[in-house]
Parts: structure tokens; sequence; C-alpha cells
């Protein structure tokens, strides 16, 4: 009946509100991953900035040549920053969304129950008044 129809749609807003919840921990265990790799990524680059420098103060017949590739690890560094910051930001606005989603199943579900129980109330009424004019 009308209640066991409302109660399928109550469990299926559930499953769909667990299934956001399960989207927005793999997110986040994602992102986590991504910023480990990162992490670590930035500090192989530090190493090689680091080491370009130790080399151009040690060999000064390539102190220009190696000026030209540590600049461009620092670009690279840079790049890769920005590109972390950029995942960073979709992460979070991906999380975002997924808030907003969970709400607004919550509020279907929540005018859902509301619906559930007029309709159920209206039932009992009739019933009663139907009883009371036999």
């Amino acid at each position: 009946g009308l209640r066991d129809r409302m109660r399928e749609e109550i469990a299926a807003k559930d499953s769909q509100i667990a299934d956001h919840r399960a989207k927005i921990e793999a997110l986040e265990a994602s992102l986590r991953q991504q910023e480990k790799s990162y992490e670590e990524l930035l500090q192989g680059l530090r190493s090689d900035v680091t080491a370009a420098s130790e080399r151009a103060a040690a060999s000064e017949g390539t102190l220009a040549e190696t000026r030209i590739k540590l600049a461009q690890a620092e670009e690279h560094t840079k790049s890769v920053e920005q590109q972390l910051e950029r995942e960073r930001q979709t992460a979070v606005d991906r999380e975002a969304s997924h808030k907003e989603s969970i709400a607004d199943w919550r509020a279907r579900l929540q005018e859902a129950e509301d619906r559930a129980t007029a309709a159920i109330k209206q039932t009992e009424a009739l019933s009663l008044e139907v009883a009371q004019r036999a």
C-alpha cells in the first residue's frame, strides 16, 4: 500500500545518501593519495634543484647551462604546485557539490515523509468518517 511505497522511496533515498557518502569518502582518500604523491614529487624536484645549485658552484665552466636548468626545474616545480592546487580545488568543489546533493536528497526525503504522514492521517480520518457513518 501507500506506506510500503513510501518506505521503499525512503529506503531508496537512504541508499542514494549512502552512495553519495561513499563517493565523498573515495574522493577524499583519492585526494589524500594525490597530495602524498605530489608532495613526494615536489620533494624530488626540490632535491634536483639543490643538486643543480651545488653542481653550478663546483663547475664554473657549466655555470650558465646549470642556471638555465635550475630555472627550468624551478618553473616545473611551480607548474606542479599550481597543478596540485587546481586538483585540490577541484576535489574541494566536488566534495561541496556532493554535500549539496546529499542535502537536496535529505530535503526530498523529508518532503516524501511529510507527504506520506499527511496521506496516512487523511486515510485514517476518512476511515474514521466511514466507520462513524456505518
